[in-house]
């Protein structure tokens, strides 16, 4: 009897140990996708190893969370809703996780919220994510959101049999742990280490503890209004920039022959990618912009002009509109309900037919639903081109941009009515795809393959602008036109860290810009401008070139006119750390506001940003802080009150 006891407390102890070795080695693979995304993607991009550790915390942390939540639904809820609730949230928060691993691999940026507008025109980034070698992930992708599962599912009774007092001891000891993280660990180290879901669970968090604050800053919108534009307010309190404007005073920087009543065509083309730092006549020795640089000859060009952000659609905003984009990275500058006005609202009511051309998808980011609220009589995208171009070769970004500009020369040939069209290209874009027909740049094997297919569509691009001056001349369309040429934003090229996303920083490569006005014989030798200036100084500029009057809420300044204050502009790009600049003079300031650091460069000695000098002149990065944070605070109000122009 004796040695029988003894063996049945054997087996009693075998089996207590088999069960916990079978919850322990079930919990391990519920957190196995998040040991495999930090310490295979993660882990080799970070010097601080042991941060680390507390972003591990932070993965336990989300795992024992689920399961305290599964244990204390039971006694309240059917065991099948309970158990597909947890089951949800496993799935979910490992989908992602994984997402998120993947994205950063190839991008070296993580999952914002505001990503999630994209799943809409997901078919648009096809060609992205195959050159990106996105679809070879999708089995690792799918397998890792099949082990949770799998392993929640067969130890669904094991898990049932867990002390939630025990849980709950490990979730407040992994909890001190990740707060601990929290607290020390850089900002910019936690960008790459922290826990998506408890970092931007911590972020709403923080912005909802922030409105409960009274401001530093009181937001200030006539600060932004140009001293020499004559005007008259209209409702100051509750629009501050809402005014009409009757013409602008100062002596001319440069002349363009435009006579009194004159209503010549407007084309407003911006260029895909088409940054300064490639463009011949600003100084780059490759040649690839022949037809860019010889309408500079006879034209009015701007050596110092910038994006006001990262983002095609934020272009239009500040290029329409004549104000920055929305500064949060879900952008309220295409919000249905915002009543803003336009350049082709003001060249409307002047007598203009007003057009938007897209070769790309117009319903990308909802664009067609805010272009028709600002102003357009025509719209017209990828399918409309490709009903007169058939056997055009179409991407999933578009089509080709040479038949964008056979399209709209055709077009414009046809109208009787004075036109305002704004032109979108898009072959520049990633993944800088040239059409068949088309060779590639001879180039220096230093060069990386991404770079090497930009620059060759980036010349296709100039010959494209090239082929559009053309066609206007060959139907006689060019002298009673006036062009508008710039780039959308930026695109850096690995130039720092290796980086090739134009949501990453607010260095030059990502927001200098060439301008060009050209008009036929309208300029009789050509002129670069230093002034600095912007994408939100396009619309006064055009009013001031054509002398029209109209009411309008612009933050930006004529750039025909000498200015008696300093010029300057503000930019911004809210993704990654969220950095917010400014360029006045030679100084160019840019605020981290994840970190909370300055960063100075003077581009007159250092065009390459290559040596930070806050520490330097420090007043100088007072003086600029406080702009740059009255131009936030003032561009968050405006958006948040929504209080740009009366309704129509």
């Amino acid at each position: 009897m004796r040695w029988k006891n003894v063996w049945l407390g054997i087996l009693d102890c075998w089996s207590v140990e088999y069960e916990s070795l079978m919850i322990a080695l079930s919990f391990f693979c519920l957190l196995l996708p998040y040991l495999g995304v930090r310490f295979c993607i993660f882990y080799p991009q970070n010097r601080y190893r042991v941060a680390h550790f507390f972003g591990l915390a932070q993965d336990l942390l989300i795992c024992l969370s689920g399961l305290i939540c599964y244990l204390w639904l039971i006694p309240y809820l059917p065991f099948t809703i309970t158990f597909l609730i947890a089951f949800i949230f496993i799935l979910f928060s490992t989908g992602i996780m994984l997402l998120d691993g993947f994205l950063f691999l190839k991008t070296s940026i993580r999952l914002e919220p505001s990503f999630l507008e994209f799943l809409d025109d997901l078919r648009c980034f096809w060609d992205s994510a195959k050159e990106r070698g996105f679809i070879k992930y999708l089995p690792i992708f799918f397998g890792g959101m099949a082990i949770p599962g799998y392993v929640f599912f067969l130890s669904k009774d094991n898990l049932i049999c867990l002390s939630s007092h025990l849980l709950w001891r490990c979730w407040l000891a992994v909890a001190c742990i990740a707060v601990i993280g929290m607290c020390f660990i850089p900002k910019e180290v936690a960008y790459i280490t922290e826990s998506l879901l408890i970092r931007h669970l911590v972020l709403w968090i923080r912005k909802q503890v922030s409105k409960l604050k009274k401001p530093v800053i009181t937001p200030n919108p006539k600060a932004f209004v140009a001293c020499n534009e004559i005007n008259t307010p209209f409702f100051p309190e509750q629009y501050p920039l809402f005014r009409t404007c009757t013409g602008f005073t100062g002596e001319k920087l440069w002349d363009f022959k435009i006579h009194p009543g004159e209503q010549p065509h407007v084309v407003l083309l911006v260029l895909e990618s088409f940054r300064a730092k490639t463009v011949g006549a600003l100084g780059n020795a490759l040649n690839i912009t022949p037809h860019f640089d010889r309408l500079t000859e006879r034209g009015v060009l701007f050596t110092n002009f910038y994006a006001n952000s990262v983002k095609t659609s934020r272009s239009v905003t500040s290029l329409l509109s004549g104000i920055p984009s929305d500064i949060s990275s879900k952008d309220r500058s295409t919000d249905r309900d915002l009543s803003l006005v336009s350049l082709a609202h003001i060249l409307k009511s002047h007598g203009y037919n007003t057009a938007y051309l897209h070769n790309g998808c117009l319903e990308f980011e909802n664009q067609k639903a805010f272009l028709l609220k600002q102003g357009f009589a025509n719209l017209f995208g990828q399918h409309d081109i490709l009903q007169r171009f058939p056997y055009a070769p179409l991407s999933s970004w578009g089509l080709p941009d040479e038949h964008l500009m056979r399209f709209t020369a055709d077009w414009l040939e046809a109208q009787q009515d004075p036109t305002f069209l704004t032109m979108y290209t898009i072959t520049n874009h990633h993944p800088w795809k040239l059409p068949a027909h088309c060779s590639p740049l001879s180039l220096p094997k230093h060069y990386s393959p991404a770079y090497r297919r930009y620059l060759s569509t980036f010349q296709y691009s100039d010959f494209c602008l090239g082929l559009l001056i053309s066609l206007f001349e060959q139907k006689g369309l060019s002298k009673n036109t006036v062009f508008i040429v710039t780039g959308d934003h930026g695109q850096p090229m690995g130039e720092r860290e290796g980086n090739y996303m134009v949501q990453k920083g607010l260095y030059e490569e990502n927001i200098h810009v060439p301008l060009l006005f050209y008009g036929e014989n309208r300029c009789d030798l050509g002129a670069r401008i230093d002034a600095i200036g912007s994408h939100m100084d396009v619309l006064p500029t055009v009013m001031d070139l054509l002398q029209l009057q109209a009411s309008y809420h612009t933050t930006g300044k004529s750039l025909m006119r000498r200015s008696e204050e300093t010029r300057k502009t503000f930019f911004h790009n809210p993704y990654v750390h969220g950095y917010f600049g400014m360029r006045e003079n030679q100084w160019k300031y840019v605020f981290t506001k994840t970190s909370r650091q300055s960063a100075l460069y003077d581009l007159i000695t250092d065009r390459q940003e290559a040596h930070n000098i806050a520490l330097k002149y420090p007043k100088v990065c007072s003086h600029m802080l406080n702009e740059v944070l009255q131009y936030k605070r003032t561009i968050q109000h405006l958006y948040k009150s929504k209080a740009f122009a009366p309704v129509a």
